[in-house]
């Protein structure tokens, strides 16, 4: 499953995604654990998160009311066309299999408030370059699903200086590897399909050819 921490701001709009001490979290061992924010650029409300364990950025923008009410939905379908696309070049699964373990992993989200500020990181730096680039570059912003995924891929595969000279993965290859991982254990697990049936009929003409 996925927990997606949510800033103050970005609380609001999805406020009915949101639990409250009232309604307890079922699950506090996540699959993934992000990080989010929103930024509003120009007209335009943009979501930036940022899983912490492989520290991939995943952006969002040109969001209305009826996208924040189906956000869940939204999340996963992008997350889960990404995360497809990137597991696809190891050529360990086809992309049926890859597909339908990574949606049903993908589709079981919760969301909570996280009351701290986000400190400076990559994340913010992202709601800046595309504030930058829509108010004083004057270009679009990436607002469907494919120019999103160009428009972060070089970010998700740069290292940081400090990591260029030893063996860490880039965000790109740590979320690949991560997800192949819970592929493989989602595999592993999933129940034995039953043996076909065999009418008795046909079980005494197979014996007796």
């Amino acid at each position: 499953m996925l927990l997606i921490e949510v800033s103050k701001e970005l609380a609001k709009p999805l406020s009915r995604h949101v639990y409250s001490k009232s309604r307890p979290n079922i699950n506090l061992q996540p699959d993934l654990l992000w990080n989010a924010d929103i930024a509003q650029i120009g007209s335009n409300a943009c979501v930036v998160a940022q899983e912490q364990y492989t520290n991939y950025i995943l952006v969002l923008c040109g969001l209305d009311k009826d996208d924040f009410a189906q956000f869940p939905l939204l999340f996963t379908d992008r997350l889960w066309r990404e995360a497809v696309a990137i597991c696809e070049q190891a050529n360990l699964y086809e992309r049926s299999i890859l597909s339908r373990h990574l949606k049903q992993i993908f589709d079981s989200q919760s969301y909570r408030l996280n009351p701290e500020p986000l400190e400076e990181g990559k994340l913010l730096n992202v709601i800046e370059k595309l504030e930058r680039r829509f108010l004083y570059d004057k270009e679009p912003l990436p607002m469907d699903g494919k120019s999103a995924f160009e428009y972060t891929f070089p970010i998700n595969t740069r290292k940081p200086k400090s990591q260029q000279q030893n063996d860490q993965p880039s965000a790109v290859e740590a979320l690949g590897n991560y997800c192949l991982n819970l592929v493989e254990h989602s595999v592993e697990n999933q129940p034995a399909e039953p043996d076909p049936v065999i009418s008795t009929t046909d079980n005494r003409q197979h014996c007796e050819g």
